[in-house]
């Protein structure tokens, strides 16, 4: 029997010796989630991964007694990278998720001490907790005089008592849900990253965070803005040992985005007065009016989803029938069924789609007296089906036009 074993272990070595791979090597072909149109493999190499994983541990202090909850799939670089490389790197414990369903059910059976998550499944994760808090009117009442922390705590050992830092990335998190999250006490930070750089990019300090940024360039990683207008405001782009070889047979693609080293990201922003990294919206979804001002989609749908009443929306540039310079907003609405719902509860009566489409079209105008007047949208659409996303939620853009026929 030892003899077995010992031929069993001499044979995975040279398994292992044969197939070891340099930093150069690929590692995998990690497609864009392809938000904007066709999707392109990323090349990342074992340099890549192993790099940036170093980066992080150098920007955000992970220790041996920490534990990890895997909570997102790891065929998305986000989750490879930060929710499994890192800890195992670092030596701590990593426990997984039985389903989105039993995430506070697995939180209080393996007390995480550090969540990895989208901004998708931190906002709902606080729709519930702020949903009970109404219902208990003690706990409601705490929350408004400014005492949320003390309802806090125990939201936290409902959570497993020993979550330390969560940290949101994968898509821009509305502020208001950073801000709602640090009211209950618990620390929270948003960073930045890309599929083609391994991914992480940058990183808010847990103990400097700075909510509407993205943080600061992780530990040799370069980031600069090309092309900054007036104001500072441009594309980004990043260099660093993390940046992948370029898209898996597509030269052209690859020469579109690498120059130098460096990266050209497609994402629009700049740096604050301290240095940290504020991303204003995607260049190819970039909306420019008659009067040459830039209106960034992501901006106004944020601002639109802050009524609970509408589940999602999407901005879109367009043209009046005759037009041939500028754009105008638009905006694609999805209605809240679940809020709808409640609210026939509460007030015991049936809402046609009519008087569900002109709600959702009154919040839309209350909302938008709060930007400025150039970006309000002048054409609404209503659709009762929710939009098409990609594998990491997000939404796919160039499936969507605004529908000036009906008009």
């Amino acid at each position: 029997m030892l003899t077995q074993v010992s031929t069993l272990a001499l044979s995975v070595a040279g398994a292992y010796r044969r197939h070891d791979p340099g930093p150069d090597d690929p590692a995998p072909f990690i497609y864009t989630s392809g938000t904007t149109g066709r999707q392109k493999g990323a090349v990342l190499t074992h340099g890549n991964f192993a790099s940036n994983v170093a980066s992080c541990q150098k920007a955000i202090d992970i220790h041996q007694t920490d534990n990890f909850l895997l909570v997102l799939p790891l065929h998305h670089s986000f989750a490879f990278t930060t929710a499994m490389l890192l800890p195992i790197f670092v030596q701590c414990e990593i426990s997984m998720v039985e389903n989105l369903k039993t995430i506070k059910a697995n939180m209080q059976d393996t007390s995480p001490t550090v969540l990895l998550a989208v901004p998708l499944l931190l906002e709902k994760m606080l729709a519930r907790i702020m949903e009970n808090v109404r219902k208990k009117k003690a706990a409601h009442v705490l929350y408004k005089v400014g005492l949320a922390r003390v309802i806090g705590k125990k939201i936290h050992r409902e959570l497993g008592g020993s979550l330390r830092l969560i940290v949101s990335g994968g898509a821009p998190i509305d502020p208001d849900t950073l801000r709602a999250w640090n009211k209950l006490g618990f620390s929270i930070v948003e960073g930045y990253g890309i599929t083609e750089t391994g991914p992480v990019l940058s990183l808010n300090p847990p103990d400097k965070p700075r909510i509407g940024t993205v943080g600061l360039a992780l530990p040799d990683v370069e980031i600069k803005i090309i092309n900054a207008d007036v104001n500072g405001v441009g594309e980004i782009a990043a260099k660093g040992p993390n940046v992948m070889q370029g898209y898996y047979n597509n030269p052209e693609a690859t020469a579109e985005c690498l120059e130098d080293g460096w990266f050209y990201s497609g994402d629009i922003g700049y740096f604050d007065e301290a240095g940290y990294l504020v991303i204003n919206g995607r260049k190819k979804s970039l909306i420019v009016n008659r009067e040459g001002k830039n209106i960034y989609p992501e901006e106004v749908e944020q601002q639109m989803t802050k009524s609970p009443y509408i589940l999602e929306c999407l901005s879109l540039g367009y043209r009046e029938p005759g037009e041939t310079t500028g754009e105008r907003v638009g905006l694609i609405a999805v209605p809240d069924q679940e809020a709808f719902d409640a609210l026939e509860n509460e007030e015991n009566k049936r809402f046609s789609e009519k008087e569900i489409e002109d709600f959702v079209r009154a919040e839309i105008k209350r909302l938008s007296r709060e930007i400025s007047e150039y970006k309000r949208p002048r054409c609404i659409q209503i659709r009762f089906e929710e939009l098409e996303k990609t594998t990491t939620a997000k939404i796919k853009r160039y499936l969507y036009a605004i529908d000036t026929s009906a008009m």
